[in-house]
């Protein structure tokens, strides 16, 4: 994808598409040789999906044009379980504080 008029909603999009949080357009991706084909990618807050936005014609961009987004993978304040490989229904609960997910206990003291 080009990073033509490629912003944080766009990146925040792609996001929320991954089921992720926070994104942010990550500078200086684009060195890659690969082909790209979306171009001029613009997006609002309540597009869920890339398919959402809207988008030029599938076209070609060059090399040095290739757009980068940084996810954040551990939203504040979220839990999940985990421990368990192959099932997300069962485990043991984990919660993620400053960036970091770590074991949520009862406070016994």
């Amino acid at each position: 994808m080009c990073d033509d008029e490629f912003g944080v909603t766009e990146a925040q999009t792609v996001c929320k598409q991954l089921q992720l949080s926070d994104g942010e357009v990550l500078e200086g991706f684009g060195s890659d040789n690969a082909l790209m084909w979306l171009d001029s990618v613009t997006c609002t807050a309540d597009d869920t999906s890339l398919a959402d936005c809207t988008m030029s014609d599938w076209t070609y961009c060059n090399s040095g044009e290739a757009v980068g987004v940084v996810c954040n993978a551990c939203p504040e304040g979220e839990i999940h379980l985990t421990g368990v490989e192959g099932d997300d229904s069962q485990g043991r609960v984990e919660i993620c504080h400053e960036g970091q997910w770590g074991k949520a206990h009862p406070d016994n003291t």
